[in-house]
């Protein structure tokens, strides 16, 4: 997974990543916004899934986005995804599958923590 991270201004942490984990960044605006102890949280969850013997899957609810972690995957994905009334996605493939990259994504445990390791560090400097 590609990422960058960049100030707006001195308070302000922007993250960009490659197309196919833009739902990460767009995540990471919204709901991280250079946090530290949202990182902290959500890396203490990650631990918690990596310790478990057995995979356990946990959901980090946020206003936008949500987490969905297990033991080997982290899947960010927009709460309006989760309408109780879904739309026939197969009519619609086509035309939403850019909406689709924004709204959703896939991710290794592994690349995630780094992740937001990286977004961590790039905060505390």
């Amino acid at each position: 997974m590609e990422f960058q991270f960049y100030r707006l201004d001195r308070q302000t942490v922007n993250v960009e990543c490659s197309m196919e984990h833009e739902a990460i960044a767009r995540w990471a605006n919204s709901e991280i916004q250079g946090n530290l102890q949202k990182i902290q949280d959500i890396l203490a969850v990650i631990k918690q899934c990596q310790n478990t013997p057995h995979t356990i899957d946990k959901i980090v609810t946020g206003k936008e986005f949500s987490l969905h972690i297990n033991r080997d995957e982290v899947m960010v994905k927009a709460n309006v995804l989760f309408d109780e009334n879904p739309i026939d996605e197969e009519a619609l493939e086509d035309d939403l599958q850019f909406y689709d990259e924004e709204n959703m994504a896939l991710c290794g445990l592994e690349d995630f923590v780094h992740f937001l390791e990286s977004y961590r560090q790039f905060i505390q400097e």
